[in-house]
């Protein structure tokens, strides 16, 4: 979770991570087969898209992959 949370998939929270990835990661034999690389470029790209907003002034995702 603190992967996941703190490097992977982060929110401009800085501090929650979604209980969807809890519900993921219930049977970690399955989830060694997830696409973890298709998963967090999906959300970089949905956390870019938020970020173009005006208003918005915070950032999360995997920077990393910039």
């Amino acid at each position: 979770m603190m992967l996941i949370g703190g490097c992977l998939m982060l929110n401009t929270s800085e501090a929650i991570v979604h209980f969807m990835y809890l519900l993921l990661l219930s049977n970690l034999t399955e989830a060694s087969h997830y696409s973890w690389g298709a998963t967090v470029l999906a959300s970089l790209y949905q956390v870019l898209d938020r970020a173009v907003k005006p208003l918005q002034t915070k950032i999360g995702g995997c920077l990393l992959l910039l």
